[in-house]
């Protein structure tokens, strides 16, 4: 009977009690944070790789029949892109029929809401165009940034060869 006064008038946690349960949380949140943080990464790498596609889209488009040539243009606020022949009129159509146009967070790129886009060697130049060789039409390395807050990827167009190729960008 003195044990069962003892248990019920006991209350709150005891010290082993406490300390298990706080272990078992840091140990949690040492799993947790980091796979947090890749969500930023999957979501750069994917938004990046969408980009670098459809740059060796248009520059493919433009060397297959260079009497149109196609432009990738970057969408004003930065929140996608279009793939446009030279006119810059409207978009081209995909296979499916639908417009060759990405918009963070809306049809393809629905989990891309909040990057940013936009081109870094020419801010003035929202638009990128390939000559009949597959060559870019700039004057200096085409480079375009894909940021998520203060994480970054870069997309580099060879001035010679139109061949893109992606890398890891720090925002100062």
């Amino acid at each position: 009977m003195n044990r069962a006064a003892n248990i019920s008038a006991r209350r709150g946690f005891s010290l082993v009690e406490l300390t298990v349960t706080v272990a078992v949380l840091a140990s949690v949140a040492m799993v947790m944070v980091p796979l947090a943080g890749r969500e930023s990464g999957s979501r750069l790498t994917a938004a990046t790789s969408m980009l670098r596609d459809d740059l060796e889209q248009a520059r493919h488009r433009t060397v297959v029949d260079p009497g149109t040539p196609i432009s990738l243009i970057l969408d004003a606020d930065g929140g996608g892109w279009m793939l446009a022949h030279d006119n810059r009129s409207r978009p081209i159509l995909r296979v499916d029929g639908r417009p060759w146009r990405v918009r963070f967070g809306d049809d393809v790129a629905a989990a891309l809401e909040g990057l940013r886009v936009r081109r870094l060697d020419d801010p003035s130049t929202p638009s990128l165009t390939f000559d009949g060789e597959g060559v870019a039409r700039a004057d200096d390395t085409p480079r375009f940034e894909v940021a998520d807050g203060d994480d970054a990827w870069m997309v580099h167009i060879g001035l010679v060869t139109g061949v893109a190729r992606t890398t890891t960008h720090s925002i100062p």
